[in-house]
């Protein structure tokens, strides 16, 4: 039926990010592709073809050099990517956590606690 069996996990909840360098955006900003006067978001990042098709948003990283002050409003980005786009005065703006659902484990305990705090 099957000569190699299948091997690890394959997570079907997982992420696809379109990934983005920063020295590629640079490059872009010389090139007069990227507007930087308003905000670079995953669609003006497509237009001028620096991510392929984006599914769940473009993370950003650090790899490269910016010099241009940009803002950014993307779905995901590194440390280092953050650190470098504030350092050359631009900003980076990240979509808002979702708050956790509270699980049954999670509602027992607080229910404990409230029970404790009641005595």
């Amino acid at each position: 039926y099957r000569r190699l069996p299948k091997r690890g996990f394959n997570n079907i909840f997982a992420k696809s990010y379109a990934v983005v360098n920063l020295g590629r955006v640079q490059k872009a900003i010389d090139a007069k592709k990227l507007d930087i006067k308003k905000p670079v978001d995953a669609e003006v990042l497509a237009a001028a073809g620096l991510v392929g098709k984006v599914e769940d948003g473009v993370r950003l990283l650090a790899k490269g050099e910016l010099t241009a002050k940009v803002d950014f409003n993307v779905a995901g980005a590194s440390k280092a990517a953050i650190e470098a786009v504030e350092k050359a005065g631009g900003s980076v703006t990240l979509p808002e956590p979702k708050p956790r659902k509270e699980g049954k484990r999670a509602a027992r305990e607080a229910a404990a606690r409230a029970k404790r705090a009641a005595k």
